[in-house]
């Protein structure tokens, strides 16, 4: 009696058949057209998803660039252009500068701009000035040189035109002043070379930068993208584990099965072949992004575009952290994918019919759901206390572990300790499901429930 009780529980976990059963589900995985489809379509967005950006973030920045620069002037009839200083500059120098159309419309109808600008005294301006015209005063005070547009109290010009030009009268100026004070262009490009202008930033942007961290507002979009991957990578394989598990029990093929190979390797086999499938998509895409990233910025030569990266659903943050913080990434991606596809395996050996696997699907995409958007909540909210305990707590931790390590919200040792428990819940579900997994294949009375799980546990 004791060896055929040792024999059963050897039986319980052995994993004889899981090759055979890796290969069959992963062939044919690739041979399903809707997950060969998905295959494609995951690694184009992680691919392209760079390029789209930053083309978007281009075009968006031109509009802004072309709005700024222009100078239609259509409501302004005479634009006065007074020098308060001791550099030379007059409405010539600005003349110089403007573009073809603005010296000469395609509409015969419209006066230029080159026309309107004329030089005249402050005063002559208080006794010109009516409601169609504007002045633009370049002047001297303790600031510095300063220009500024004026217009009458009851004016009828459009005062976007107003900052348009002056903006372009400012620049004008500027070269103006630094060409009488002796500074040649190439003078101004060594002396310009080397400068980062970084542009404007947030006080929490620059404390966190200053402190080696992260900010909110980036710890918040680095949450989102991982969430977002998890999710999808979770909801993409389980859904096919619940179906084929099913498809085998009510086809009677796993009466079969179990002749030849195990239980827990059938499972297991199946739940390895989708993992495969996923780090497929991974691999491919994290290289073809990053032969991206070569292509544009080192081949193409294309000019980095500040607050990109901040972009709020990029899967090139996963390279961000260096190859440690792939591999923490990955790691943790991996394991919670291992979590919810063996609970997937064993709602789905209690289905008996299409409704079964809609339930039992439904029951672990709300479990992931909830991890999703808990994440979401969590990350806007940026707690310590808060990043401490659901670090902790599986299945929030695989989605938030990553991102709090990886952004200095959490140490190292909680980092470990961490996936010390979710290692142990894996084991744990990993033992229930070689206690209920056969018991649940080869019955016909089960339902996908939890309860159903535990009775074939206690069977």
């Amino acid at each position: 009696m004791s060896n055929e009780s040792t024999n059963a529980k050897e039986n319980i976990y052995s994993l004889k058949g899981i090759g055979k059963v890796f290969k069959f589900t992963l062939s044919q995985t690739f041979k399903t057209k809707s997950y060969l489809i998905s295959f494609i379509i995951f690694v184009l967005v992680m691919i392209g998803q760079k390029p789209i950006n930053y083309f978007s973030a281009r075009a968006g920045q031109s509009a802004t660039e072309e709005a700024g620069s222009a100078i239609t002037a259509d409501t302004i009839g005479c634009i006065y252009i007074v020098n308060q200083t001791d550099v030379k500059f007059s409405a010539e120098d600005i003349k110089k500068n403007l573009t073809e159309d603005e010296q000469k419309p395609a509409d015969e109808e419209v006066t230029p701009i080159a026309e309107k600008m004329v030089d005249v005294d402050g005063v002559e301006v208080d006794k010109a000035l009516s409601k169609n015209d504007c002045a633009i005063f370049i002047g001297l005070d303790q600031d510095g040189y300063f220009v500024k547009g004026v217009i009458s109290d009851d004016s009828e010009v459009n005062i976007t035109e107003i900052d348009g030009l002056v903006e372009r009268v400012y620049n004008n100026f500027a070269d103006a002043r630094l060409a009488s004070a002796g500074v040649t262009e190439e003078d101004l490009a060594v002396l310009q070379k080397g400068i980062y202008v970084a542009g404007t930033e947030s006080e929490a942007d620059y404390v966190a930068a200053e402190e080696s961290t992260v900010s909110k507002d980036r710890f918040s979009a680095y949450m989102f993208t991982f969430a977002i991957l998890i999710f999808l990578v979770t909801s993409m394989s389980t859904s096919y584990v619940i179906a084929s598990v099913t498809e085998e029990k009510t086809s009677k093929l796993v009466e079969s099965l179990l002749v030849s190979v195990r239980p827990m390797a059938l499972l297991l086999g199946k739940v390895l072949a989708m993992m495969s499938y996923v780090l497929l998509i991974l691999v491919i895409g994290v290289i073809g992004s990053k032969i991206t990233d070569i292509v544009m910025f080192d081949v193409m030569k294309l000019e980095q575009i500040e607050g990109q990266q901040q972009n709020m659903f990029n899967f090139g943050m996963i390279t961000e952290f260096g190859f440690g913080g792939f591999l923490v990434i990955f790691f943790s991606i991996m394991l919670g994918y291992l979590v919810f596809s063996v609970f997937a395996g064993m709602l789905g050996s209690a289905c008996n019919g299409t409704e079964d696997i809609q339930s039992a699907t439904g029951t672990v995409m709300m479990l992931s759901m909830a991890g999703y958007f808990a994440a979401m909540i969590f990350g806007v909210m940026d707690k310590d206390i808060i990043n401490q305990v659901f670090s902790l707590v599986p299945p929030l931790s695989f989605y938030m572990l990553p991102v709090c390590y990886l952004t200095g919200r959490v140490s190292l040792l909680t980092l470990l300790g961490s996936f010390v428990i979710q290692i142990a819940t894996l084991a744990l579900l990993v033992w229930i499901m070689a206690r209920a997994y056969r018991n649940l294949l080869l019955a016909d009375s089960s339902k996908p429930k939890l309860s159903a799980v535990f009775k074939a546990v206690r069977n």
